[in-house]
């Protein structure tokens, strides 16, 4: 970063002692005007909403009077007679000229029985709308709705027709056109910017100069102005700013009273604080002026200081150069020799760094090892446990076979006895039969007998089929549990040579970690050696470093102060010293500036200072 000059000081001085009183002086000048603005429009935009709202409720308290007189009237002439009813009306319509879309006259069901236009609108019905409603229910109600003859916007003032028994007999509307609000706020102007519109009690605008807004937009449901439009709906009065798509305007507003209407005046910020932005930019017109008569004072005084230091600097920078020179071909050798001995000391300690993540590494190997040695240790026993229990499982396999067999033996023996007992029972039931009634009971005894014989035949059979199966079964485990022993006999080899192997490389392990502690032994050594090397030459350029030092001391003093006033160095040097052939910068013998070397990382430091 370009340091700053004397002169520019200077004048810098001068600026800011001029600029911070104007620059204060000016903030609150504005601030206070702006503020004392921004509450007069306050005021006053809230006095203007409150005028107007005050014209807006003579006129509607003018209609709701005449639907009450009208109403009178008609109940006077007779609901019966429409006829007498419209004249009535058309007479009251030309009286108002063309402040009336039309006045109707509708029954106690809101069918419109008589109106001021002819009769166009008769038999529409209207009892659906909220001013019929209300007017139903004995109250006068003031509200906006669009016309079923014409489509346009109205404003309906409904009073309710009573008999002399305070029956409901019917209503009298007065349907007013609908500029007839717009009319009455436009009266009131606010600068170029300023406008009146009104509300209803739901937020929708039913008077606008913007006449597009009007029944279309309700602004408690627009961003920027919904905080003031619900405090216009819930008939609240005052004033206060606010933002409508990015423009920032003031507002005032007040109730009505008699309708839920509520009167809004809004006018743009900028227009109404213009006189605050004139002063703003009067008070930096004023400013700019002071500072440019400030900087031309200021330039000329500091430029007759400087040039006189300038000449003494250059003098002093001269016999500067001249000493750093000298210093600097006497520190050239030193600085070779630092150099070389930071180099080879760097290296042994990447080398130190190596060695050490080399023992870690080889340490985790032999504990790796020595884990899988014991696992492979006790796999291998787990395998001879096995084999043996097989052997065992191969044993008990072939005595079930005998067994088996045994019993088809037996099986087959009780088979031939049933045989031998169905002969005898037929050699029975012959003889029976020889011996007549005497020998009866005798047969049925024989042929039970014969019964029994085939049934125990029978099952012999059964039990001879199951003990054969029973025996094919057997003879498969038997023959399984034999090639699972010859499997495990096999893999009792594999897992010995394994573990054989493993104990191997176990052994191996132990043998580098070895090797790796003697070779950190003779690395530790050469870096005692080395760094005994930095530590000489370190004391041969100390010698040299302080003369090279007390000139660059001064060198950059006088640079500075030169640098202070805006000087030249290279136009005021003396001839005889840029004549004189420069020193390289980059580190070789005769280098004007020394290069600090610090001790390596990793290496022991007892000095605890940089070699150099």
């Amino acid at each position: 970063m370009k340091k700053m000059t004397l002169g520019f000081k200077l004048i810098a001085a001068g600026v800011l002692a001029v600029a911070i009183p104007l620059l204060i002086i000016g903030v609150n000048a504005v601030y206070k005007s702006t503020a004392a603005l921004s509450a007069t429009a306050l005021e006053h935009t809230g006095q203007a909403a409150k005028s107007l709202s005050e014209i807006v409720r003579g006129a509607t308290q003018e209609q709701i009077n005449l639907a009450k007189s009208m109403a009178v009237e008609v109940a006077a002439t007779g609901p019966a007679d429409t006829a007498a009813v419209a004249k009535l009306l058309e007479r009251m319509h030309k009286t108002g000229g063309q402040l009336y879309e039309q006045l109707i006259f509708t029954d106690a069901g809101g069918t419109v029985q008589a109106d001021s236009i002819g009769g166009k609108v008769k038999g529409i019905s209207v009892a659906d709308r909220p001013y019929f409603q209300q007017a139903k229910s004995g109250n006068i109600d003031v509200g906006v709705a669009k016309s079923k003859s014409t489509g346009q916007h109205s404003i309906v003032v409904c009073s309710p027709v009573q008999g002399t028994d305070g029956a409901f007999l019917g209503t009298v509307a007065l349907v007013i056109r609908g500029d007839f609000l717009t009319s009455r706020v436009a009266v009131i102007k606010f600068g170029q910017t300023g406008y009146a519109f009104i509300l209803d009690s739901k937020g929708v605008a039913i008077a606008h100069p913007n006449k597009d807004m009007i029944l279309n937009i309700n602004l408690t449901e627009q961003e920027g102005v919904r905080d003031f439009a619900t405090k216009m709906v819930s008939q609240q009065s005052g004033a206060e700013y606010y933002a409508f798509k990015g423009i920032e305007k003031i507002a005032g507003y007040a109730p009505v009273g008699l309708s839920g209407w509520s009167v809004g005046v809004t006018q743009n910020k900028e227009e109404v604080l213009a006189a605050a932005s004139g002063l703003r930019n009067f008070i930096f017109l004023i400013g700019v002026i002071c500072l440019a008569g400030t900087i031309a004072v200021f330039f000329f005084f500091s430029r007759s200081i400087a040039h006189a230091i300038g000449k003494a600097v250059h003098v002093v920078h001269d016999s500067a150069e001249q000493v750093a020179v000298a210093a600097a071909q006497v520190s050239s050798t030193s600085e070779s020799l630092a150099q070389g001995a930071s180099e080879q000391a760097s290296a042994i300690s990447e080398t130190s760094s190596s060695l050490t993540e080399l023992s870690a590494m080889t340490n985790q190997t032999l504990e790796h090892c020595a884990e899988l040695f014991k696992s492979a240790e006790t796999t291998y026993h787990l395998q001879k446990s096995c084999h043996k229990s097989l052997r065992e499982a191969d044993t008990c396999m072939n005595r079930i076979g005998t067994v088996g067999e045994k019993a088809s033996k037996l099986v087959r023996t009780t088979d031939e006895i049933a045989f031998q007992i169905n002969l005898l029972a037929l050699n029975a039931a012959v003889e029976a039969a020889r011996a007549g009634d005497a020998g009866s009971g005798f047969a049925v005894v024989a042929e039970e007998v014969r019964n029994l014989a085939l049934r125990s035949a029978q099952a012999a059979k059964d039990t001879d089929a199951t003990i054969n199966e029973t025996l094919t079964h057997i003879h498969e485990g038997v023959d399984i549990v034999a090639r699972s022993l010859q499997e495990f006999y096999e893999m009792g080899n594999v897992g010995k040579r394994t573990f054989d192997l493993i104990k191997q490389v176990h052994g191996n392990s132990q043998e580098q970690i070895r090797g790796v502690a003697g070779i950190g032994s003779a690395v530790t050594e050469m870096d005692k050696v080395t760094q005994q090397t930095a530590a000489n030459a370190e004391e041969s350029a100390s010698a040299a470093e302080e003369l090279n030092a007390q000139a660059q001391s001064m060198k950059s003093a006088v640079d500075e102060l030169d640098g202070l006033i805006g000087g030249d160095r290279s136009n005021s040097s003396s001839p005889e010293l840029r004549s004189r052939p420069q020193l390289a910068m980059t580190g070789g013998a005769g280098a004007l500036h020394h290069k600090h070397f610090s001790a390596p990382r990793g290496l022991p430091n007892p000095d605890n200072k940089d070699l150099r």
